[in-house]
C-alpha cells in the first residue's frame, strides 16, 4: 500500500514567542511516528510537507500517486481557511484521506455563525 503523510510544513511566524509554538512544531514529532509505523509493515511512505501558495500545494497534491493520504495539515500560518486544502483537493482527485472533509472544517471553523 502506497501512504502519503501530508502536513504543513513549519514556518517562522507570530506564533514563535508564544506557547503555541510547541504545537506548530509537534506536527513533526506526530509526521516522524506515523511515518515509523508505517515502514515496519513496509508501506511504502511518502511525506508531503506543504508550503504556500496554496495554488502550488495543489499541483503538489493532485500529482500524488498513492493508495491514502495521511491529512496532518493544519492550514497555512496566518491563513485557517487553508485548512480544508487537502481535503477538497483529495475529494476531487479521489484520493481517500483520513479527517474530517472540508465541508465538516468550514462548518467547525464557523460555530459563531450558528445557533443551537
Amino acid at each position: 500500500m502506497r501512504v502519503a503523510i501530508i502536513y504543513n510544513e513549519p514556518l517562522p511566524s507570530r506564533y514563535d514567542t508564544t506557547s503555541e509554538s510547541k504545537a506548530v512544531l509537534g506536527v513533526l514529532d506526530t509526521v516522524a511516528a506515523v511515518q515509523k509505523s508505517l515502514l515496519e509493515p513496509d508501506y511504502a511512505a511518502t511525506l508531503l510537507s506543504l508550503t504556500p501558495p496554496r495554488e502550488q500545494a495543489r499541483v503538489h497534491l493532485t500529482s500524488l500517486d498513492v493508495d491514502l493520504a495521511l491529512n496532518l495539515f493544519e492550514g497555512f500560518c496566518g491563513s485557517p481557511e487553508t485548512e480544508t486544502l487537502v481535503p477538497e483537493t483529495l475529494s476531487k482527485v479521489g484520493i481517500p484521506f483520513t479527517g474530517c472533509p472540508g465541508a465538516g472544517i468550514k462548518l467547525a471553523r464557523g460555530k459563531d455563525r450558528y445557533d443551537n
